[in-house]
């Protein structure tokens, strides 16, 4: 008897079980920056979005507030799939009224109804410092033994081998090349300035605003060594003092025989 409750109860269970189906990932949506910036009026923030649902993705809202006002529809995007990246750019306003505090938020939508939200906050701050007078530069082949082979952009001075630190690009021509090297670097044993090369902006109008911008775009790479210039090459460097400005490359002279005879001249711009 007990042999037989004992099949009896098995044969319970059998025909009580079922097939256990998961509950699908709520929706997500997240990006890959921090969760709040400072910019100016007119700045631009770039976030890389990533939005994922196992039951399939159905919409993406965007929405933004000011001050904590009501919340503004900016966009909504149908969506397919389970995963969904975005290349994400925010124009901030103009605004009169500063500082002020803008709250986007990111609204994710699945096939089964379910909604999940991130924000990002932007502090909206004073404008930046505009740029200021042309300044004249020119640095010639590392080579030379009677010319300066460096420019101190900070101080819009020409600099020696032997000031090692007060620098800001220096030309790197390899000592037993015939022709310089059209470019330079900027030194690497110390908070060093960087540049971006561009097509972006007029060098005659750029403001600061728009370096800035060009700066934070992840589209470009920041460098520390520049190959390869050209007459008419605009690059937007970061200075070792946290300032911003732009280069126009002018003249470019590498063939002519002696190390004092070539050199690379241009003209730039920076917040002053």
């Amino acid at each position: 008897m007990k042999y037989l409750a004992g099949i009896i109860f098995i044969l319970a269970l059998a025909a009580c079980s079922k097939k256990v189906e998961l509950t699908p990932h709520e929706p997500s949506v997240t990006f890959n920056e921090p969760a709040s910036v400072s910019v100016f009026s007119g700045g631009i923030v770039y976030l890389n979005l990533k939005t994922q649902a196992n039951a399939g993705l159905f919409t993406l809202q965007v929405l933004h507030s000011l001050n904590g006002a009501a919340e503004v529809t900016d966009t909504t995007i149908m969506l397919t799939g389970t995963t969904f990246t975005w290349p994400f750019e925010y124009t901030v306003p103009d605004m009169a009224t500063l500082p002020a505090t803008i709250r986007l938020f990111f609204v994710v939508t699945d096939l089964k109804g379910k909604r999940a939200s991130a924000s990002f906050v932007i502090s909206v701050i004073n404008n930046p410092v505009d740029l200021g007078v042309l300044h004249n530069g020119v640095v010639y082949n590392v080579n030379a033994t009677s010319k300066n082979a460096q420019w101190d952009l900070v101080n819009n001075a020409a600099r020696q081998l032997a000031d090692s630190l007060n620098y800001d690009l220096m030309n790197t021509t390899h000592s037993a090349a015939a022709n310089m090297e059209k470019g330079w670097r900027s030194p690497a044993t110390y908070s060093f300035t960087e540049f971006v090369k561009t097509s972006a902006v007029n060098f005659d109008n750029a403001t600061s605003k728009e370096l800035i911008n060009v700066w934070n775009n992840p589209f470009y790479t920041h460098v520390a060594r520049v190959k390869d210039i050209a007459v008419g090459d605009l690059l937007v460097v970061w200075l070792r003092n946290g300032a911003f400005g732009i280069i126009k490359i002018t003249q470019i002279d590498d063939t002519t025989p002696g190390a004092d005879n070539q050199f690379i001249r241009f003209v730039y711009k920076k917040q002053e």
